[in-house]
């Protein structure tokens, strides 16, 4: 098999489009012409030729932006809110409803909510959104899609730390229904926390409609002996 040209074919932005390459692969390798979506026999065909070629995946490189110096800790904290994330695929920027949004949310970290804070972070987020977002690319047009979101909780050195996926859970939840439509849309979180002096603490929040994780994978079934032989674990009787 050619790596090289298998790599070239499933390096795409396209998770659907990734899939197509292997099966060219697949057909160059077996002489069998498959297309998408795969009948259950046939994923597990291609699925069996993954494993037997010892490619239960295959990786591609993405183009890695990194900053090594920052000139203040606002500027670190907007680069973390708005850098890409490592695993999802960004839905196409062909339209208002695949466009990311990056917003702050004037509240302190908290880790739990209560009916107060709901509203008063409910309020909040509805005036950042009238007053920072195109209405053509307000994320609540995004319902039924999938999101990547990144949340940076920047708090005052002075208080107790806060556990940062606490932090991130509890302003996620306080989001549904203002800028969320249902959180359980939301397939990966990235959160972080970070400390500053003089500060009442804020939240920076990055959200992005993104393709199903799901979407560039082809056996969709998913057993516990297909996974544990990959992570060097012995399957239980």
């Amino acid at each position: 098999m050619d790596l090289s040209r298998l790599i070239e074919l499933t390096s795409g932005d396209d998770p659907r489009a990734r899939v197509d390459g292997l099966l060219r692969v697949y057909e160059e390798a077996t002489g069998e012409h498959l297309r998408q979506p795969l009948l259950r026999e046939e994923a597990d065909r291609v699925r069996l030729w993954m494993m037997h070629s010892d490619l239960p995946w295959v990786v591609y490189r993405r183009l890695a932006v990194g900053a090594n110096v920052h000139a203040s800790l606002a500027s670190k904290a907007g680069f973390v809110q708005q850098a890409a994330c490592g695993v999802c695929d960004l839905l196409p920027l062909d339209g208002p409803i695949a466009r990311p949004s990056f917003f702050p949310i004037s509240v302190p970290p908290f880790t739990k909510q209560n009916a107060a804070k709901r509203k008063e972070i409910h309020e909040r987020v509805v005036r950042e959104m009238e007053r920072a977002v195109d209405k053509r690319e307000d994320p609540r047009t995004w319902d039924g899609l999938p999101i990547c979101a990144t949340v940076v909780a920047v708090q005052d050195q002075n208080r107790n730390t806060i556990d940062a996926d606490n932090a991130a859970n509890a302003i996620l939840d306080t989001l549904q229904g203002t800028v969320i439509v249902n959180d359980a849309a939301i397939q990966h979180v990235s959160a972080y926390r970070m400390k500053a002096p003089e500060t009442k603490g804020y939240y920076l929040i990055g959200l992005r409609p993104v393709y199903p994780l799901e979407c560039d994978v082809v056996d969709l079934v998913a057993r516990v002996k297909d996974v544990s032989p990959l992570m060097g674990l012995q399957e239980e009787e």
